[in-house]
């Protein structure tokens, strides 16, 4: 220890004693000298000669941890809510010459970084519950979710979602983290890796009342959702759901839960979701696992190996579980509604309401497959919601369709002459109504035939009568005059001569007595749209 800081301890240690004989509690003095309550307390216990014998002790202690001194400042800079444990976790992690040292040994010279260069840690206040029953090995498991917000390694961040399960008896734990979050397939499959990890199935696990297991609480009568209950009914084990007043029932999980988040998650980066898993097995065998209980005074790993691996029952792997990806539905416009953002989609996508699609998550990607599991479209999530996120590729190519538009109409007047002139009229008049017109022309000339729509094409050009609606007009008039000569001629033939007149006039009297129809002028036409403008 340095000479200033010794001097500093020794001020520390009188200011302390001074504001004692004032009045004020300890709790004040904390406050005042913005300093450790424990401290404090542990300082009043000492007279002034004690505490010399006490800092000429502590001058030797942290030499053995001395080289890590320039990380754990830095660490504590960078993070100053890290606690000692978390700290004790990442020197194993990043230094694998890490000496075996007491946890007290870390969080002493932890403490003693925190006070040489004045990095104070942030105090949190978390009420955190543990079950004082102690259970027979094999009998109990309890399970819980967590989530957390990580930093990206590439910028931005990453909200992740974990399942934790802890063996009661031994406090053997399991995690799996993913970055979705949890339904009831996967928290089954969450369930199936902790039971491998585990090594057999408890006979009872203990559960919060969540919407991932439950569809609804009916005084005490639960009902389970469907695909939970069937995978329960497949298990040997039983389940037990805690009363929403009663959080102590799970308090080991709770425990297991702030443990996770504290000591595994805080402050880690996030590349992708499998080696943050890697990384989590890792955690659970040099601490989680490996470290001395604190509530039992024994390790987890050594606890379940020698006593309660063995009285689990038996675990046989389920077959694969695929789950079935939730569809979304395509709106109309072509976008797809997705957490609070729009996605677009292929233009003309949409096929009616039960246009669906599978939308996933992959390292900041949102990836859109279709029924077949084909890639469809990609976007980037955007870090907030609210947002239009459009692939410029899915936009109508308006002069690409035009194209198309125009070609489909020559062709289906087998490129009269006259289409390209009355294309031209009609994009001179209507401008901005172009493809609904040639769509609307195209569509009624299909409907009545290429005959009559030929002859309503050469009405109207060479009447000037411009619009889709007039040309509609133009083909109905036409269709008259047909269906009138077909009943014309339907009547001539019902009107054949008798033989008598045939002998008289000859074999060509069934043509004679043919009646002509009328054909419309162009008055007639002319007419109607006359009517049509009034």
């Amino acid at each position: 220890m340095e000479k200033n800081e010794h001097y500093k301890q020794l001020l520390m240690h009188s200011k302390i004693h001074e504001l004692s004989e004032l009045g004020l509690s300890k709790r004040s003095i904390s406050q005042q000298l913005s300093i450790n309550f424990r401290t404090v307390k542990k300082y009043l216990k000492m007279s002034i000669e004690e505490f010399e014998t006490f800092l000429k002790g502590k001058e030797e202690r942290p030499r053995l941890l001395a080289p890590y001194e320039a990380y754990v400042k830095d660490c504590l800079t960078l993070y100053p809510e890290t606690s000692a444990a978390q700290m004790h976790d990442w020197l194993k992690e990043k230094h694998q010459n890490f000496p075996d040292v007491p946890t007290r040994t870390v969080f002493n010279f932890v403490m003693w970084v925190r006070q040489k260069h004045n990095l104070p840690k942030k105090e949190t206040h978390e009420r955190l519950f543990e079950e004082s029953l102690q259970l027979p090995a094999g009998l109990q498991a309890q399970v819980d979710f967590g989530q957390s917000t990580l930093r990206r390694t590439n910028g931005g961040r990453q909200k992740v979602y974990f399942l934790s399960m802890v063996l009661s008896m031994s406090r053997y734990k399991y995690v799996y983290l993913q970055t979705e979050p949890f339904t009831a397939y996967s928290a089954i499959q969450a369930h199936e890796k902790a039971f491998a990890y585990f090594g057999g199935i408890p006979r009872q696990l203990v559960y919060d009342q969540d919407a991932v297991f439950l569809v609804d609480e009916n005084l005490g009568d639960l009902v389970l959702v469907d695909t939970f209950r069937r995978y329960v009914e497949s298990r040997t084990f039983k389940t037990y759901f805690c009363r929403k007043e009663d959080p102590q029932t799970k308090g080991k999980i709770e425990r297991v839960v702030g443990y996770v988040k504290h000591n595994f998650l805080f402050n880690r980066p996030f590349s992708n979701i499998e080696a943050l898993n890697e990384q989590a097995l890792a955690w659970l065998e040099r601490t989680g696992n490996a470290l001395v209980h604190q509530r039992t005074h024994r390790i987890p790993k050594l606890v379940w190996q020698e006593e309660e691996r063995d009285q689990l029952l038996s675990y046989m792997p389920i077959g694969a579980l695929t789950e079935p990806p939730k569809g979304y539905k395509v709106l109309k416009t072509n976008v797809l509604l997705y957490r609070g953002n729009t996605y677009s989609m292929p233009f003309g996508y949409y096929r009616g309401e039960n246009t669906i699609v599978h939308p996933r998550e992959e390292e900041g990607m949102l990836l859109i497959y279709d029924e077949h599991n084909v890639l469809v479209a990609s976007h980037k999530i955007p870090e907030i919601k609210g947002q239009q996120v459009v692939n410029r590729d899915h936009r109508r190519n308006r002069s690409e369709a035009m194209n198309t538009l125009k070609e489909r109409f020559c062709t289906f007047f087998d490129h009269h002459a006259l289409v390209g002139a009355y294309m031209d009229e009609i994009a001179g008049k209507y401008p901005r109504y172009l493809r609904d017109q040639l769509t609307a022309i195209l569509a009624a000339g299909k409907k009545a035939g290429l005959e009559d729509a030929v002859r309503a094409l050469e009405c109207c050009v060479d009447n000037h009568i411009v619009g889709a609606n007039n040309f509609k007009t133009v083909l109905c008039a036409i269709q008259a005059d047909r269906k009138a000569e077909m009943e014309a001629s339907t009547d001539a033939e019902k009107r054949q001569p008798t033989p008598d007149s045939t002998r008289l006039m000859g074999p060509s009297a069934t043509q004679v007595a043919s009646i002509q129809p009328s054909r419309s002028s162009v008055d007639t036409y002319e007419n109607i749209f006359n009517n049509q403008r009034s």
